[in-house]
């Protein structure tokens, strides 16, 4: 079984519908039960509201925030960032003819690069072990509504593996290897990390069926802020 390696996601864009949705498995429990915990949270969101994507990739996501807000009859308005031009083109095809702005860039950079708008949602899928747990606080401290509420999900830590004191996260698509550099975030990290006199964090933990013998979960984290 030979290993890819994956520092730039361009060269990944053209296989990456394929390799996360028919590849895993598990793709059809994420989009099962976060399509729910979207449409729960927009349920609780206005009617016109700004959205903040942090690593849209090809736009899987991004079509089913939109559907969502449709079934909801929300005005929704979507900034969509991510670092891959190549998963961009993916994104944009997708989402033809509706109100969505793309920026080119890694989410640490809107820390720097800061635009002028607060979101009412801020949303990352499976993004926060490239993104990094405490870059995406700093991201909800500046840019998160005060009645504004932030979803991300992760799945348990089974891929993560130590490589020359740098993790990569590991997945099999067609007999191969491809290995993703990333933070470790466990669920531990996640509840040290808002577990603060600003935020309050609620995990929905999901068991999965066994496979191979690979148990998992996914944690699907709702995040407002205390007295919302």
């Amino acid at each position: 079984m030979s290993n890819y390696k994956i520092n730039n996601y361009d060269v990944f864009s053209g296989i990456y519908d394929e390799f996360r949705i028919q590849g895993d498995f598990f793709a059809q429990y994420e989009l099962k039960f976060g399509s729910k915990f979207i449409n729960s949270a927009f349920s609780r969101l206005p009617q016109k509201l700004n959205l903040l994507e942090l690593g849209c990739g090809t736009g899987i996501w991004s079509k089913i925030i939109f559907e969502i807000a449709e079934e909801n009859r929300k005005s929704l308005k979507c900034y969509l960032v991510e670092p891959s031009i190549g998963m961009i083109k993916k994104a944009k095809s997708k989402l033809e003819n509706r109100n969505a702005t793309f920026k080119n860039y890694d989410a640490s950079s809107l820390l720097i690069k800061k635009i002028n708008i607060k979101f009412d949602c801020i949303v990352s899928a499976l993004s926060i072990d490239a993104i990094g747990i405490n870059i995406f606080k700093l991201i909800l401290n500046y840019y998160l509504k005060g009645d504004g509420i932030a979803l991300f999900w992760i799945f348990n830590h089974e891929r993560y593996n130590s490589i020359t004191d740098k993790i990569v996260k590991v997945w099999t698509f067609n007999n191969k290897k491809i290995e993703i550099p990333s933070f470790k975030i466990l669920k531990k990290d996640i509840i040290d990390t808002f577990d603060d006199l600003i935020y309050n964090l609620e995990i929905h933990e999901i068991k999965l069926p066994k496979i191979n013998d690979i148990s998992r979960e996914i944690f699907f984290c709702e995040i407002s802020k205390h007295g919302m």
